[in-house]
C-alpha cells in the first residue's frame, strides 16, 4: 500500500508498505517513508528530506540457492535480515549543494565468508554514513564533487572504505544553437 502527498509548496510525504502472505515470503515486510520540507533561506529554497525504512526479508534467491562446478548449496535455512535505517538530507539547489547523513542497523546480515559461501552474522551491525555533493560551474567549465564517509561497527563482517572521493571536471557548451551540445 501507499500513502502520499505529492503536491504542495512546503510539505510532501510518501509512505509505502508491503507484506508477504504466502510461501517463503510469509513474515517478510518492507516499510518506507519520506518527508520533504521546503523553506526559504537567504532568498533561496532549501529542501530538507527525512527518510526511514524498516525491512524484514530473506536474502536473495541466488544467495540462498547456487549451483556451479566448485560450489553448490540450496536454501541454507537462513534467517530473515532485519534492517532499520533513518536518514536526513539537506539540498540547496542554488548553491548546488547536497548533504546526506544516515544510520542503519542490520540484524542477521548475510555475507560471503572466506570459503566463498553465504554466512549470516547473528548479531547487529550498525553503519553510519555521510555524503556531501558540491558542484561548481565557471562559464563552460564544470567540477562535480562527491565526498562519502562511512563506518561499520563490525569491519570483519562488513568492511567499508572510510572515505570515498569522486571528482569530475568537464566542459559543457553549445556547438550549434538548440541542436548540439558538448
Amino acid at each position: 500500500g501507499e500513502l502520499a502527498k505529492r503536491q504542495g509548496r512546503f510539505l510532501r510525504y510518501n509512505a509505502t508498505g508491503e507484506i508477504g502472505v504466502a510461501g517463503k515470503a510469509i513474515g517478510q515486510f518492507r516499510l518506507n517513508g519520506d518527508i520533504d520540507l521546503n523553506f526559504h533561506l537567504w532568498h533561496d529554497t532549501v529542501t530538507f528530506t527525512g527518510r526511514a525504512s524498516v525491512t524484514n526479508t530473506l536474502p536473495s534467491f541466488y544467495i540462498r540457492n547456487y549451483h556451479s562446478t566448485h560450489f553448490w548449496w540450496d536454501d541454507t535455512n537462513q534467517e530473515k535480515e532485519f534492517r532499520s535505517r533513518i536518514e536526513g538530507e539537506l539540498n540547496v539547489e542554488h548553491w548546488k549543494t547536497n548533504l546526506r547523513a544516515g544510520v542503519e542497523n542490520i540484524k542477521n546480515y548475510t555475507y560471503f565468508n572466506a570459503e566463498a559461501t553465504p554466512t549470516q552474522h547473528e548479531g547487529n551491525i550498525q553503519v553510519m554514513s555521510a555524503v556531501l555533493n558540491q558542484n561548481f560551474r565557471l562559464g563552460v567549465f564544470h567540477l562535480d564533487n562527491e565526498v562519502s564517509w562511512q563506518k561499520s561497527s563490525n569491519v570483519d563482517v562488513l568492511p567499508l572504505p572510510d572515505l570515498s572521493l569522486y571528482h569530475n571536471f568537464y566542459i559543457e557548451t553549445k556547438l550549434a544553437k538548440n541542436v548540439l551540445s558538448l
